[in-house]
């Protein structure tokens, strides 16, 4: 999905895609997305149906004062506990950290001798 913000030098609109990363950890995954000037409680995260989506809105400074807005969706996989994902803003970034449920965590199996 593309983001449409408009260009500060005139009112013509810039379509952007924010930098998202992602990281598989032993635990899960964690999302990193990119959101400079994004105050925490200008941000919604919202799970639902397996899709989450980030809504953001970012309001510029100086003369030509607007508000930017944004938002993106991403489909979990079904091995996401959506019950217990966190989220962090610091400095721009935003991190969700997104855990595997318990059932799908990979486990050793222990082999006993006959």
């Amino acid at each position: 999905m593309l983001v449409r913000w408009t260009d500060f030098d005139s009112d013509r609109p810039v379509a952007l895609r924010p930098s998202v990363d992602l990281e598989t950890t032993d635990d899960g995954y964690v999302l990193y997305a990119d959101l400079p000037g994004v105050e925490p409680d200008a941000l919604d995260i919202s799970v639902e149906r397996g899709v989450l989506t980030l809504t953001a809105t970012r309001t510029t400074r100086g003369d030509n004062a607007r508000e930017l807005n944004y938002r993106r969706s991403f489909r979990l996989s079904d091995s996401v506990d959506t019950s217990t994902i966190e989220a962090r803003l610091e400095n721009g970034v935003l991190a969700l950290t997104l855990p595997r449920a318990e059932e799908t965590k990979a486990r050793r199996i222990e082999v006993s001798a006959a």
